[in-house]
């Protein structure tokens, strides 16, 4: 699979509005700013990207568990939690700029992360040979673009590595089915998603891995005629997702129906943008394990995504084991 390097414009070139948020955001965050690029390559470059390639010194060898722990092999995917990255894509290790994340991809998933959320939009430069392709980027792709190919390339060599892992992906897409099928068999990955049927019970992890249908997608816009393409609104429901302060976060339904299969949490905050900071403020315990505990209380249901920023940063992966009962 080879396909030509990315370009997105430098920083300088944004809108002045978006000038003005970074500066914002570096005021609020008191972080370094991260460099503009000029190229974001499909690959890993720079120190940090170079470690962003070495896996997690607790990361279990591939054998009879399901995503790290031998009960999970029984449990329906809906009875199951999985850390979740939000914007995913969007991680200082890369240099991309106002990130959601410290790594990428392929560090998330040697960490533990098997929730990603990705937001999926054509391709907005100047090149006409390019104008069919579909990029990883949150908002203005001067911010920071990849090709969503390259991006899920990243979670199918992942699926090869570890033949036990199961991983769900939330699109915010940007671009209609087609699109996302077609970059789906560029990447390999259609090969390993899942097709649920609406109103049956959801497939063990168990079942998923020996079928090696060990990916669930879900898309937020436009219809859902795939099999592996399962609707946002009518699979899951989530928490409210803006939200400035600690204590801005409830456990009331932001979109979808309570009774929905899946339930996410939201648990990151966006004042006005995401930031590590921000993140250190709520990812830790005992806030992170309490509100999960109580919402799944008071939704009657397990928390299937917990969705973070920074995820490296305080107790979401040792929260999703305690609320799957299994230790690393």
């Amino acid at each position: 699979m080879t396909t030509p390097q990315l370009r997105h414009a430098p920083f300088s070139s944004a809108p002045a509005w978006l000038a003005c948020l970074a500066l914002v955001s570096a005021c609020t965050t008191a972080e370094p700013s991260v460099a503009p690029l000029d190229v974001v390559p499909s690959g890993d470059t720079g120190a940090e990207a170079a470690d962003e390639t070495q896996p997690a010194p607790d990361v279990a060898p591939p054998g009879p568990a399901c995503n790290g722990s031998v009960a999970l092999c029984g449990r329906r995917l809906d009875q199951v939690v999985f850390a979740t990255a939000h914007n995913a894509f969007n991680n200082e290790a890369e240099g991309w700029l106002l990130p959601n994340q410290k790594y990428g991809l392929t560090r998330q998933l040697h960490d533990g992360v098997r929730g990603f959320m990705l937001d999926a939009w054509p391709y907005d430069g100047e090149d006409a040979a390019l104008q069919d392709k579909t990029t990883l980027c949150h908002g203005p792709c001067g911010l920071g673009a990849e090709w969503l190919r390259d991006g899920l390339g990243k979670l199918h060599d992942f699926l090869h590595e570890d033949p036990r892992a199961v991983l769900v992906i939330v699109f915010e897409n940007h671009v209609g089915e087609a699109e996302l099928d077609i970059e789906l068999q560029a990447s390999g990955l259609l090969d390993h998603t899942h097709a649920h049927t609406a109103g049956t019970p959801w497939a063990t992890l168990g079942v998923l891995v020996a079928a090696d249908q060990r990916v669930v997608i879900l898309t937020e816009e436009g219809p859902a005629t795939r099999p592996w393409n399962h609707p946002y609104l009518q699979t899951a429901f989530d928490t409210p997702f803006a939200v400035k302060q600690p204590a801005g976060f409830t456990c009331s339904v932001g979109r979808g129906q309570a009774g929905n299969d899946l339930f996410v949490l939201n648990h990151f905050l966006t004042n006005p943008i995401g930031s590590a900071k921000q993140a250190s403020l709520v990812n830790f315990n005992p806030l992170l394990l309490d509100r999960a505990l109580q919402c799944q209380t008071e939704r009657q249901h397990l928390p299937n995504l917990i969705a973070v920023d920074f995820y490296d940063l305080g107790d979401v992966l040792a929260v999703t084991d305690t609320l799957n009962g299994a230790g690393r």
